[in-house]
């Protein structure tokens, strides 16, 4: 599914240090409270610093927001690695990854693929297990360094172009 929706091109996208810290550290699989404590601040700071970011990147969930600052060059994205060449995610697997990456709460997901939430949950646990993801935000990481996420040709070409599938 294509939607248009504005975003901010890298330029104009003005996040705080803090800001990128915390996404960088909960994308590298910490949780707010271990982040916190890398970072030197409560877990509250950690909390304000991802809803910020989050706003300024026009994407309410956490995971999607971080697919975004990968997207904008905010954050350099991981590189590939080749440690997931025999990984292969079922089709509701890539689903959800696809549908997080894009922004969209397990609800959304759940709707869009007209299955009740606990078979979305279902796959949200299988495809952590299978990619080695120790949280939401840290799998859509996983999905960079593993080729499953990454711009699109269209993305790239289009900035204002958001592209997810579900």
């Amino acid at each position: 599914m294509v939607t248009s929706q504005p975003r901010p091109s890298p330029g104009r996208l003005r996040l705080s240090a803090r800001e990128r810290e915390a996404l960088q550290l909960t994308a590298s699989g910490m949780t707010p409270a271990e982040a916190a404590a890398e970072m030197g601040v409560c877990t509250s700071r950690v909390n304000d610093c991802l809803r910020y970011a989050s706003a300024k990147l026009h994407s309410p969930e956490r995971p999607g927001a971080v697919h975004r600052v990968y997207l904008l060059g905010a954050i350099s994205p991981p590189e590939h690695t080749n440690d997931g060449v025999d990984l292969v995610p079922s089709t509701g697997q890539h689903e959800v990854l696809r549908g997080l990456a894009g922004g969209q709460d397990l609800g959304w997901i759940a709707a869009n693929r007209r299955v009740h939430v606990d078979v979305v949950r279902g796959d949200l646990r299988a495809l952590m297990a299978l990619v080695d993801a120790r949280t939401t935000v840290h799998l859509i990481r996983r999905g960079w360094e593993l080729g499953l996420l990454g711009p699109t040709r269209n993305e790239v070409s289009n900035p204002s172009t958001i592209r997810s599938s579900g």
